[in-house]
């Protein structure tokens, strides 16, 4: 059916969830759009809100039902239902449901609502994803996962609301247990079991040209779907889903790509996007699906911006035995920007002579606190007018051999925080021109033993980290399989607003051992993310480093077990199962080469194997 213009009455019932019970100003944004295509909103939370967050629901509605967190959207759009019965639903001319996962209105809805009522249809929805064969989760109905509209915002209209069909399939719909049941038993099928039945439905963004390249287009054509299709919402999901996905279907470009077109064309506030996603989601998986990497360059200025008086340098002294290496960089620094070293007692006289040569620069005493501690107190009473705050570490790296490795630490950390005067200027203008970049951090040092020390990131430490942050009710998103933004050497650059969480926090001797790790969430708390800044002449070192270390991996682990999907042979790694991944042939082969080398002498064994090879290629 169509519908005229002008009569159209809407009902909307929207689900939300939130683990928090905060409700966020993106959500008040959708809702206040909606409200201009809809006559009544009902608003079902899974779980519970607080007080301020209900005040914020009802801005723009009466209508909430407060239920217990089960069923997923499913049970919730269920509920949503029978609270407002069938009787009454023959009111309207569509139904809309719709959950929290989404972003928008990028466009405003208006313009997807007048679009759709033109079109002859039963049901339809913003977004699809094509069929994928065999059923990936094994337990769909039909053998396969189907085509379909997806959950996220489903339109159903009269013609099929007051339908036997529709009813039957909503009275008898069980809640689903699991994610998995909520898409098998509920949003998979929706679309085929009813056009099945002879009803009309489809997409408002036409997506078939991707078909066969990726099978969901909002997640992995997301700029395309936006800029092409108009497509209204991007998925919250595209900020912080499994990287391996976005490996499978894209060279991992996709979601920067969108966020920047719609930070640059759109009239959408992404303020919205980083205060829910920095409150929620894992701070390592957000900077890989953002790409959270800037290159600067160590000559030339990229912005005219740099007020020198907004600069402070703290530089910690650990050790005296080698200041002079690091001099040239601080001397190569404008006198304008203040130094602040930050001192045991004994380093005094050697720390003076610098003093004495650069005029801007003061001492201060540690007396015995660590860094965050030390941070906490300074900060409260630091002027107002200082916004960017560098700090240096200078350490005895003789401690740890072999020496080489650490001298290259501490040239990796400086070569990217304070090369030049021009790029301290370039960092100040990459914190000005992104405003919810709180912390840059040095890449890390993935060479020599420090590659062994620094292991999965954690280096053992992840309880703790825990403990710290639970204790001072930094609640944000830290898992234990994805590494922490740290660094490592204790060099960095940070906005001051981004350290505004612990200005009363204190931390003791033991804690002091896992301040560094404890800087990103730290930033993440006071609502600013993480970045790593790369001096433009140091990114040939990274690549080729990273690159040989993968190849030479690659190489051990697929010679022995064959090669396989990077996904595939992580997961078979870390289970301890990898032959598994191995045909039976290459088992077969690889058992027969070991019994032959133990049998035939070594130069016979090589003999064989060079006339394998001739025979091979023969």
């Amino acid at each position: 059916m169509r519908l005229k213009e002008g009569s159209i009455k809407r009902c909307a019932i929207f689900l939300y969830y939130d683990k928090q019970g905060i409700v966020d100003d993106y959500v008040i944004y959708l809702l206040n759009d909606l409200n201009k295509n809809i006559d009544k909103l009902l608003i079902v939370c899974n779980g519970t809100i607080n007080e301020e967050s209900e005040k914020k629901f009802r801005t723009v509605t009466q209508d909430i039902l407060l239920r217990a967190n089960s069923g997923f959207d499913v049970g919730g759009y269920r509920e949503g239902l029978f609270q407002i019965g069938f009787d009454n639903l023959r009111r309207y001319d569509e139904i809309v449901l719709l959950n929290y996962t989404f972003f928008g209105p990028l466009y405003p809805f208006k313009e997807m609502f007048d679009e759709m009522a033109q079109r002859d249809l039963d049901f339809w929805g913003i977004t699809n994803h094509f069929e994928v064969n065999p059923d990936p989760f094994g337990k769909n109905r039909y053998g396969v996962m189907p085509e379909h509209l997806q959950s996220h915002f489903l339109v159903v209209r009269k013609s099929m609301i007051m339908s036997d069909e529709y009813r039957e399939f909503i009275i008898n719909m069980k809640n689903p247990e699991s994610y998995v049941d909520s898409i098998c038993d509920y949003e998979s099928i929706f679309q085929k079991h009813f056009t099945d039945l002879g009803f009309k439905g489809e997409a408002y963004c036409d997506s078939k040209e991707y078909e066969g390249y990726v099978y969901n287009p909002v997640m992995f054509r997301t700029k395309e779907m936006v800029a092409d299709k108009r497509c209204p919402i991007i998925k919250r999901r595209s900020f912080f889903t499994d990287y391996n996905d976005f490996l499978l279907n894209s060279c991992g470009e996709v979601t920067v790509e969108a966020y920047n077109y719609i930070k640059d064309n759109l009239k959408y506030d992404t303020n919205m996007i980083w205060d829910n996603l920095l409150r929620l989601e894992n701070m390592t998986e957000i900077s890989r699906a953002m790409q959270l990497r800037y290159i600067l360059p160590e000559k030339g200025v990229m912005q005219s911006y740099c007020l020198y008086d907004s600069i402070i340098l703290l530089i910690n002294v650990e050790s005296v035995k080698h200041l002079d290496d690091y001099t040239n960089y601080l001397f190569s620094l404008s006198n304008k920007i203040k130094f602040v070293f930050f001192i045991n007692g004994e380093h005094y006289k050697a720390v003076e002579k610098i003093i004495d040569i650069h005029s801007n620069a003061e001492i201060i005493q540690k007396k015995g606190s660590g860094l965050i501690s030390f941070l906490s107190v300074f900060f409260r009473n630091l002027d107002s007018i200082y916004k960017y705050i560098g700090v240096l570490n200078i350490r005895d790296y003789e401690i740890a051999p072999p020496y080489s490795n650490m001298v290259s630490w501490e040239y990796s950390d400086w070569k990217n925080i304070v090369a030049s005067n021009d790029f301290v200027k370039n960092i100040i203008a990459t914190f000005e021109k992104n405003n919810r970049l709180g912390l840059l951090i040095p890449p890390t040092p993935y060479f020599g033993n420090i590659y062994e020390q620094i292991a999965d990131g954690w280096m053992g430490a992840f309880p703790q980290v825990k403990n710290w942050l639970d204790k001072y009710h930094i609640n944000v998103n830290i898992k234990v399989e994805d590494e922490p933004l740290v660094p490592y050497g204790g060099s960095f650059w940070l906005r001051r607003e981004a350290l505004n969480c612990i200005l009363d926090l204190n931390m003791d001797d033991n804690e002091k051992k896992i301040e560094l790790m404890t800087l990103p969430f730290i930033a993440q708390k006071s609502g600013f993310y993480t970045g790593i800044v790369y001096n433009e002449n140091y990114v040939s070192n990274v690549i080729t480093n990273e690159d040989y270390m993968m190849r030479e991996t690659n190489k051990a682990v697929f010679k022995q077990f064959g090669p396989s999907y990077h996904k595939v042979v992580v997961e078979r790694v870390k289970e301890g199962k990898l032959k598994e991944t191995l045909s039976r042939v290459t088992v077969v082969k690889l058992k027969a080469k070991k019994k032959i080398k133990k049998v035939l002498p070594a130069k016979m064994y090589e003999k064989g194997k060079k006339i394998y090879r001739k025979l091979r290629q023969a």
